[in-house]
């Protein structure tokens, strides 16, 4: 280390040192072309109505995600026989089921709901979820959009969210 003299302080130079963990611009350049490219560009999803039924479509790994036809979102919707039945209520709660919202079943995979805490307290809060980087989105020229009695029940929502989560940490009506 070189010391200088500054405004009567000694100042320490540490040009001569540089922490290993430190990555500077070039350096961080060629490591991400060191990431297999390749294995993105060839990691292909084709997308279907089937893939949007009971929930969030979380994208969790790198790749193209192809839509094979017009989706749209109305997860856990209730059945058209609930819905024709002369007892049906779209808010009512049937047995452990809240229509149009995660059920107990899928709390590992949409959690919150039924604990308060977690991405899913207020429902599907958007039909794709990107959780993940080089992800690209094809809807080859089909429509992507929520049904609208869903559009009626869950009003807080994104059609593609670029996170895990619809609030920051700490932030919003519920623990994130």
């Amino acid at each position: 280390t070189k010391a200088a003299r500054y405004d009567g302080k000694t100042v320490l130079d540490f040009v001569d040192y540089v922490d290993p963990l430190i990555m500077f611009e070039d350096d961080y350049e060629d490591q991400e072309e060191s990431v297999d490219d390749e294995a993105c560009e060839n990691n292909i999803h084709y997308l279907s109505q089937n893939d949007f039924l009971y929930g969030t479509y979380r994208i969790q790994e790198c790749g193209e995600y192809i839509f094979t036809e017009d989706i749209i979102l109305n997860f856990n919707a209730p059945t058209e026989e609930e819905e024709n039945s002369p007892d049906f209520s779209p808010n009512s709660i049937n047995g452990d089921r809240l229509y149009w919202f995660p059920t107990e079943q899928q709390k590992d995979q949409y959690p919150g709901l039924f604990s308060y805490e977690g991405s899913y307290s207020l429902g599907f809060f958007a039909g794709i979820t990107v959780e993940c980087d080089d992800v690209v989105i094809n809807l080859n020229g089909f429509k992507y959009e929520m049904d609208k009695r869903f559009y009626l029940q869950q009003r807080f929502f994104s059609i593609i969210e670029l996170a895990a989560k619809n609030f920051v940490s700490g932030q919003g009506p519920v623990d994130f």
